[in-house]
């Protein structure tokens, strides 16, 4: 039989067969009949977009495209967008009916230390340090992503109260056959939150009252799973175990965590522990709730703490996942504290032979240049910590972050092809909602949420939300025959001889060009260097936003009086009159005195 001669649902199995996309081409050329069928299967593109991108981001761009989950196109399209990769837009007013009138906002949002963990129609935000919060439990807010809403969900009837925490590690799993399944409910992925460290807050009734900093006790042996509980999200339900096997069990915070194998097992790398062996991860059997400390070759990281870390798709044809690690510091690190930047050089572990990878190994094997030529020089961004990534099919996203420098403007965003290990700059199409650079975020299916802001009276958690997608690519080449959706991201004309990311700005257009929000000012990128020497004659050299300073030192003058402050004002043009003419923006050192330098420690000793 030929394989023009193949019903569609035949021609549909053997292309799912091969799942790697060249191979599929290669088969829909062989025959118009075949292309036809297979280009018009909703079922072959729905699954390379979920295998691809995972439901929730599926159901975040239906959602935002407008468009119909009963036709082919808009698969076919959105596979295209996540293969291309290149383009990406704030989806500005599908965020703002997610808000809508949320008289929660502040509560549901301000965090840093959260995470974010898409499972099923859901993202889901789960603790941090929420100085304003009151609440003894552990703080849970859901993004639904179908129904446009930010959610603030209560406990339901039997579940767990774990205690707060901050700096703890999450990912989504499969639901395991020890748990079960209440009568009618259908199955959906479970939200895996493993250790972290107190975050001050109340403690629930019955439980100790941690200090601030305390490692949450049993570490990641102690398993927590958040369940929702009511389809619309207003319900969710915690339960609580402990896992036998080789795992820390005395605490740990700043590790990251991912799931693989279909969510039933998951890994976690880095974190601040006893630093025994940095070249071991942590594997957990969710169906036996076992850990084993798994050795690993090749070219390790750094032990990290502060890093960020996601798993993803390596090999679509073998269904072979890896573990990406980024960035962070190489120091341990305590709760509220920081440490200096390592590189900011991506490995990646194989989550099947557990062997690492880098940028160095892909060039000496010939993956980054062409075949008999030296491969071409690598750019490397500049190295950060408290940083968000998201996944998008073969991309990462970077968000923010904050380092031993100030953050170019222009790395705000940033691109890694996962296959190539390659960076490159991200210029989404417009500009978010809210505030545009919030260090400390948490990324989850294109939610960006929490994170902290500098203000006059210290780093303060703020209530951000942002939604960043994949733009919507013209149907067959050609805009104006498919308009698509009136949003952000709807197809656009580019330019003559341009593509991708270079002709965003020239294709932004619209509102989002327009004045921006007053919380995003134009001088949060100008950073001073500010020299402390405290009472006890101990040093520091600090980075803080000019308009901070400015603010505080007046602050300083006027409390010890007006004789005293008289003709001693500063301004912000004399506070900034030796700044360096560089992309940073970064103003030469500053000193401060002996009380200034006391009030300033005091606001640092708030630094997430």
């Amino acid at each position: 039989m030929s394989l023009d001669a193949l019903p569609p649902e035949c021609s549909e199995c053997v292309a799912l067969t091969l799942r790697e996309p060249r191979s599929i081409l290669s088969l829909t050329a062989s025959c118009r009949t075949l292309y036809d069928a297979l280009r018009s299967s909703r079922l072959l593109w729905r699954t390379l977009c979920l295998e691809l991108l995972g439901a929730p981001l599926v159901d975040l761009h239906l959602t935002a495209w407008g468009c119909s989950g009963a036709d082919p196109r808009f698969f076919r399209r959105l596979y295209r967008a996540a293969s291309r990769g290149d383009e990406f837009v704030y989806a500005n007013k599908l965020r703002s009916e997610m808000i809508g009138d949320s008289e929660q906002l502040e509560a549901a949002l301000a965090a840093t230390g959260h995470t974010s963990t898409g499972a099923g129609g859901f993202v889901a935000l789960v603790g941090g340090w929420r100085p304003d919060c009151s609440e003894p439990v552990l703080q849970t807010a859901l993004v639904d992503l179908s129904r446009r809403r930010l959610r603030h969900p209560s406990l339901a009837a039997g579940s767990a109260t774990p205690a707060r925490r901050m700096r703890h590690a999450a990912c989504s799993v499969a639901r395991p056959a020890w748990l079960p399944l209440p009568a009618g409910q259908r199955p959906a992925p479970l939200v895996l939150v493993l250790g972290g460290a107190a975050d001050g807050g109340p403690p629930p009734e019955g439980m100790p009252d941690l200090p601030r900093g305390a490692p949450i006790p049993g570490g990641i042996r102690r398993l927590l799973l958040l369940e929702v509980a009511a389809p619309d999200g207003s319900l969710v339900k915690w339960h609580e175990t402990e896992a036998a096997g080789q795992a820390p069990g005395g605490g740990m915070w700043h590790h990251q965590a991912g799931s693989f194998a279909g969510g039933t097992r998951a890994v976690v790398f880095g974190g601040d522990v006893p630093p025994d062996d940095p070249e071991h991860v942590y594997v957990l059997d969710l169906p036996t709730r076992s850990w084993a400390r798994v050795g690993t070759s090749g070219s390790a990281p750094s032990w990290r703490s502060l890093h960020s870390a996601a798993v993803f798709r390596a090999d679509a044809a073998t269904r072979r996942d890896a573990l990406v690690v980024l960035g962070g510091s190489d120091e341990h690190v305590q709760p509220f504290s920081s440490g200096p930047c390592d590189d900011f050089e991506p490995r990646v572990l194989c989550l099947t032979t557990f062997e690492w990878h880098g940028p160095a190994d892909l060039d000496e094997q010939g993956a980054g240049g062409s075949s008999g030529s030296e491969p071409p020089v690598r750019w490397t961004p500049v190295p950060r910590m408290r940083f968000a990534v998201g996944v998008y099919g073969q991309r990462l996203v970077v968000y923010s972050g904050h380092g031993g420098v100030p953050l170019p403007t222009r790395e705000l965003h940033l691109l890694l092809d996962l296959r190539s290990l390659r960076w490159s700059r991200l210029t989404p199409r417009n500009r978010p909602s809210s505030l545009a650079n919030t260090p400390a975020a948490a990324m989850s299916c294109g939610v960006i949420a929490g994170g902290v802001q500098m203000g006059y009276f210290g780093i303060r958690p703020c209530p951000k939300l942002d939604v960043l997608l994949l733009a919507e690519p013209p149907a067959d080449g050609d805009p104006a025959a498919d308009p698509g959706a009136a949003w952000e991201g709807a197809p656009r004309a580019a330019p003559a001889g341009a593509s991708g990311a270079r002709h965003a700005e020239a294709a932004s257009g619209g509102d989002d060009d327009e004045e921006e929000d007053e919380d995003d000012d134009d001088d949060d990128d100008r950073v001073v260097r500010v020299n402390v020497q405290s009472s006890d004659g101990t040093q520091r050299e600090l980075l803080l936003p000019l308009s901070f300073v400015v603010a505080f030192m007046r602050q300083q003058e006027s409390q010890q009086g007006e004789g005293e402050a008289g003709g001693e004002g500063t301004s912000e043009e004399e506070a900034g009159g030796e700044a360096a003419a560089s992309e940073e923006e970064v103003a030469t050192a500053s000193s401060v005195g002996d009380a200034a330098a006391d009030a300033f420690a005091g606001l640092m000793r708030d630094l997430d």
